[in-house]
C-alpha cells in the first residue's frame, strides 16, 4: 500500500501530538517533519542494505527514465591536454544512491551494463583481454558534492537508472530528457517510498530525532529547517 508524504506527515504529527510532545495547534512545519521522516527512511534502508540476514524489496526502488548523457574526455582537467579517450557523462548530476548498486540500462530495458570502480579503469583500459577493454561499463564520481554517471564504451544519448535513493523526492522532481521538471508537482502529495513493512521503524526514528529536536528549544523551527535541498516548496 503507498503512501504520499502528507499522510506520512500527518502519521507523525499524530504520534508527537498523542504523546504529548506538540500540541495539535503546533507550529511545527510540515517541511522539517518531512525532512526527519527522509533522514529516518535513509537510516533504516541502509541498516537493511547493510544487514546480510535482511532483504531490502524493489518497493524500495525508484527509476529515473531519462537521464541524458554528453561525450567527454576521459581527463576532466581543463589545464591537461585530452586523452583521447572518452567517457559518456550525465549532464545533469544524478541524485545520490544508498548503495552503489545501480541497474543502469538503456531506455528500452535491453542492455545492461557492468559497474566498474573509477579507480579501475586504468587497468581495464590497458587489459590483455579485447573482451575487457571493448566492455560496456558505468561508474559514479562524485566532484564539489554532486554525483554523476559515467558510461564508458557506451555511446548512448540516454540511459536509465534504478536503485535505493538517499533523498526519494530529487528522483521524483528529476527532470525529463529536455531537462524540465513538472511545476505541478507538489512534494506533499508524492509518494513516500518505503516498503510497508519498514514504516514503523520510520516513524518511530522519525519521532526520536522529532522530540530532540522540539527539546533543543528551536525558535526558528520553521524558517531552518534543513530542507533546502527541497525543490519544490511545501503547501
Amino acid at each position: 500500500m503507498s503512501r504520499t508524504n502528507r499522510e506520512i506527515v500527518q502519521a507523525l504529527r499524530g504520534v508527537l501530538a498523542e504523546r504529548g510532545v506538540i500540541s495539535d495547534s503546533s507550529d511545527l512545519s510540515n517541511r522539517l517533519v518531512l525532512y526527519y521522516a527522509n533522514k529516518s527512511r535513509s537510516a533504516v534502508l541502509k541498516s537493511k542494505i547493510e544487514d546480510k540476514r535482511s532483504r531490502v524489496s524493489h518497493f524500495n526502488k525508484q527509476t529515473i527514465p531519462c537521464i541524458p548523457m554528453e561525450k567527454i574526455d576521459i581527463n576532466e582537467c581543463p589545464c591537461a591536454p585530452p586523452s583521447g579517450c572518452f567517457f559518456y557523462r550525465s549532464v545533469i548530476p544524478i541524485p545520490n544512491p544508498l548503495t552503489r548498486y545501480l541497474e543502469v540500462d538503456n531506455i528500452i530495458g535491453n542492455k545492461n551494463i557492468a559497474f566498474l570502480e573509477w579507480g579501475e579503469f586504468r587497468n581495464k583500459l590497458n587489459s590483455r583481454m579485447n573482451a575487457e577493454r571493448t566492455d560496456p561499463y558505468w561508474t559514479i564520481r562524485t566532484m564539489n558534492g554532486k554525483t554523476y554517471l559515467y558510461l564508458y564504451n557506451y555511446p548512448e544519448k540516454f540511459v536509465t537508472v534504478t536503485s535505493v535513493w538517499e533523498d526519494p523526492l530529487e528522483v521524483q522532481l528529476y527532470p525529463d530528457c529536455a531537462g524540465n521538471v513538472d511545476p505541478c508537482k507538489q512534494y506533499l502529495d508524492l509518494e513516500f517510498i518505503i516498503d510497508d513493512a519498514f514504516v514503523p521503524l520510520v516513524i518511530e526514528a522519525s519521532y526520536r530525532m522529532l522530540v530532540e529536536r522540539v527539546k533543543e528549544g528551536d525558535s526558528t523551527i520553521n524558517q531552518k529547517d534543513d530542507t533546502t535541498k527541497q525543490i519544490v516548496p511545501a503547501k
